[in-house]
């Protein structure tokens, strides 16, 4: 079964083995929901979050970037 690495801010924070990059994908958009989930505050002041998601040779399968917009206006 193939490994896949998922980091953030070119960090590694997890890696796991899965079937197919299918499979990944999914585990990568659970895993920023819950980021976000947990670190909402985080994620707002920063504005944004991305993951990145390689392969055991170390090449990039794809990415996810989240972005949060402000309007400012919250009359």
């Amino acid at each position: 079964m193939p490994q896949f690495f998922f980091s953030m801010a070119d960090a590694p924070i997890a890696e796991s083995h899965l079937p197919n990059v299918e499979q990944a994908k999914c585990e990568a958009a659970r895993f920023v929901g819950q980021v976000i989930h947990d670190e909402a505050k985080t994620f707002w002041a920063r504005g944004d979050l991305f993951l990145a998601v390689s392969d055991e040779e170390g090449s990039v399968l794809f990415t996810m970037e989240v972005i949060g917009h402000d309007s400012g206006d919250h009359s």
